[in-house]
């Protein structure tokens, strides 16, 4: 189920006019990736990537995809490859 959504929260995603970056593991146990694709609806500039063979913590889990598409992004903001179409980041 994940923890309780946080609408005040939630409420100020749309004045986010930053390109944002998330990232769920497509076997997190602790907050479903479908939250990840509700953040995307209420934010802007959102790129939504989900990291095959992941759970909670992708930086754990998958080092080598984290690095990739982190630093890819951080690279080329908004030429980023992914766009509000979510990614699948496979082994």
């Amino acid at each position: 189920m994940g923890p309780a959504r946080d609408e005040a929260l939630e409420s100020r995603m749309p004045g986010l006019n930053v390109p944002v970056l998330v990232l769920f593991g497509t076997m997190d146990r602790m907050i479903p990736p479908e939250m990840g694709r509700l953040y995307c609806e209420k934010l802007p500039n959102c790129h939504l990537i989900l990291v095959y063979d992941a759970g909670h913590e992708v930086d754990a889990d998958r080092p080598e995809a984290f690095v990739s598409v982190v630093s890819d992004f951080l690279q080329h903001h908004e030429a980023f490859l992914v766009n509000r179409q979510s990614g699948l980041i496979h082994p």
